[in-house]
């Protein structure tokens, strides 16, 4: 693709980046089986084949980056519009946390979930497990985001917001309901602010902490954040199992999880125009 093609797609095409852990959080997992990949290519119950389709339907081209093979330069991430961080482990650089801050000034989109499991099976290395966790916060505690640890917590509905917004089809109550199963809140402060507290919404769901991010704060504590950087925007949703195919909790096909999926990428990318499909 010559340069000014790439120039003209590039707010248009995602990467989605994603890791490499055993069940029992060896990094990378070398001859074990790698844990919860959740691969754009994978068609089972833990992937993102319906999750890739359904930003396909709103025009977006997505790839997929193993995160141990890329360095996220001013070169590499000028190839994209939105970049989603996904089931990540590799602890970023000062360097490479300065280069996508500049990145989204410009104009760039960041995604991002966190789970305890991108550290390998919680049965085996714990809800404590903070490797994820920690790979995304390198990138997004810049811009007043702090993903917590997992809370085991169970099934949450999110239907409730703080305000209008694009992605809660500008209405604060109803508008649109998302689920989640983990989970890991956004401790949010400024430049960031929360879109939806930490809540149930009727699915029993526990609203509490980990030990290790206590005390709760509802004012503080968010299922979804975002973020207004320059001219670009950051968003933060509490749970992974939100949008693999058919895995435990939730999957893209309960409630409007796939609409908020096309949402979330829509938003981050400045895209709010693109009829949903």
């Amino acid at each position: 693709m010559h340069s000014a093609e790439l120039k003209q797609d590039v707010g248009s095409r995602v990467l989605y980046v994603y890791g490499d852990v055993s069940e029992d959080g060896q990094v990378p997992s070398g001859e074990k089986e790698p844990f919860h990949q959740m691969r754009l290519s994978d068609t089972g119950p833990r992937g993102l084949s319906q999750f890739q389709a359904a930003l396909e339907a709103v025009g977006f081209q997505v790839e997929e980056a193993y995160d141990a093979e890329v360095v996220l330069d001013a070169n590499f991430l000028g190839r994209y519009g939105v970049v989603i961080l996904g089931s990540n482990q590799r602890r970023f650089s000062k360097a490479e946390a300065e280069a996508v801050k500049e990145w989204v000034s410009a104009g760039g989109g960041l995604v991002v979930w966190s789970d305890s499991a991108f550290g390998g099976d919680h049965r085996k290395v714990g809800l404590d497990n903070t490797l994820g966790r920690d790979s995304d916060n390198d990138l997004v505690a810049q811009f007043g985001m702090f993903l917590l640890t997992d809370n085991g917590g169970g099934n949450y509905l999110v239907n409730q917001f703080v305000e209008p917004h694009y992605l809660n089809r500008l209405q604060v109550q109803d508008g649109l309901a998302f689920r989640g199963e983990g989970v890991s809140p956004i401790r949010v402060s400024p430049p960031a602010r929360m879109l939806a507290a930490l809540q149930e919404g009727g699915l029993g769901g526990k609203i509490r902490l980990n030990r290790r991010d206590e005390p709760l704060n509802l004012k503080t504590d968010a299922a979804l954040a975002v973020a207004e950087v320059g001219r670009g925007r950051v968003v933060a949703t509490f749970d992974r199992n939100t949008f693999w195919n058919a895995g435990e909790g939730t999957r893209l096909s309960h409630v409007n999880n796939r609409e908020y999926a096309q949402r979330l990428l829509l938003w981050a990318a400045g895209r709010e125009d693109v009829p949903l499909k």
